[in-house]
């Protein structure tokens, strides 16, 4: 039977997550995580498109303030389901949760290949999510 030796920290998956407490701007030190949104809303800014970089943002519990991710200027390209309606963030500068219409669950996975930033999500009920 073979012997596996691991010189080193060992990382199975991210294993990091935040929960939103205050707005922030994201930095390097922020890829991989899952983003929590739990009460009030409050702005992440997404650092510059870096290829490879990623993010998880999902709603844990019910807010009353619209919830934004800032991508910067139309760098957010793709779609997500809201309510089984298609919502394209083709161009968008942002990621909307929004207050009051979330539902814990919702979430949106942001990447980048170094250029721009690419969504991918899902929303329970109408108006949950938007890209403006």
């Amino acid at each position: 039977m073979a012997q596996t030796h691991f010189s080193g920290p060992l990382v199975i998956g991210s294993g990091q997550f935040e929960t939103a407490i205050a707005a922030k701007t994201l930095t390097a030190k922020d890829d991989g995580k899952t983003i929590v949104i739990t009460g009030t809303g409050y702005t992440y800014t997404l650092p510059a498109p870096s290829a490879g970089f990623s993010l998880r943002f999902v709603v844990q519990a019910a807010f009353a303030t619209n919830f934004v991710v800032a991508g910067g200027n139309s760098l957010l390209h793709g779609s997500m389901d809201v309510n089984s309606a298609r919502v394209n963030a083709t161009g968008a500068s942002n990621i909307n949760f929004v207050g009051t219409a979330e539902t814990i669950g919702d979430w949106v996975e942001i990447w980048s290949d170094g250029t721009n930033w690419y969504v991918n999500g899902f929303g329970e009920a109408i108006g949950g999510i938007t890209a403006t």
